[in-house]
């Protein structure tokens, strides 16, 4: 019983404190969305957001890319961590779509892709601009140890629960599956792992 006061007690500050911390930097939940133009007060960095990352620990990070340089050329975007950001300007945020809600799926399941049979934990949710819903599903250990990661559509995904798949987020009313065609970015294009690699970032870098 003490110990549960006590944890009870940790995880009261800890929200205290972030939200003191929140309304010192003058950074609020409903400020920071899809769309907006922000920056990084730990590093600078300056762009717009492009995607929501909502992770299984609880986290948010965001997608931001800046503008393109005097050559006209397009510059990495980066993930960070809400908390660091500040909103610069409105941005698009009122002119896109809203985030798909016909989502069965959620961060923890265990789900099996209807398409090539890949079965792991969803482990991070990732909204696009345009209101698509991707989860990154992390599978076992490949040959080497490193834990096998990819991003699918909410719509290609079942739970799959002792060994049985449930209702996903794609078929009709008469059980057939969606139409599998590129409604999302990892569909259109995901790029492959380097060789020796098991994973790939939502940028598209490998590790």
């Amino acid at each position: 019983m003490a110990r549960k006061k006590i944890d009870r007690v940790v995880a009261q500050r800890k929200r205290a404190n972030t939200l003191n911390a929140r309304k010192r930097l003058k950074i609020t939940a409903l400020d920071i969305a899809i769309g907006r133009e922000v920056r990084d007060r730990a590093s600078g960095f300056v762009g717009m957001i492009t995607a929501r990352h909502d992770m299984i620990n609880g986290c948010t990070h965001w997608s931001i890319r800046p503008k393109v340089d005097a050559k006209n050329e397009m510059a990495k975007q980066w993930r960070m961590d809400g908390f660091t950001l500040e909103v610069t300007g409105p941005g698009m945020t009122d002119e896109l779509p809203a985030e798909d809600t016909d989502v069965l799926i959620g961060l923890g399941d265990q789900v099996r892709d209807r398409i090539s049979g890949f079965i792991g934990v969803v482990t991070e949710k990732y909204v696009s601009m345009n209101g698509c819903v991707e989860f990154l599903v992390t599978g076992k250990l490949d040959r080497d140890g490193r834990p096998v990661e990819v991003y699918l559509g909410h719509k290609h995904l079942v739970r799959y629960v002792d060994g049985v798949a449930e209702k996903s987020s794609g078929p009709s009313e008469t059980g057939s599956p969606p139409i599998a065609g590129p409604d999302t970015l990892s569909e259109r294009v995901e790029p492959a792992p380097r060789s020796g690699t098991g994973s790939t970032d939502r940028e598209g870098r490998s590790w």
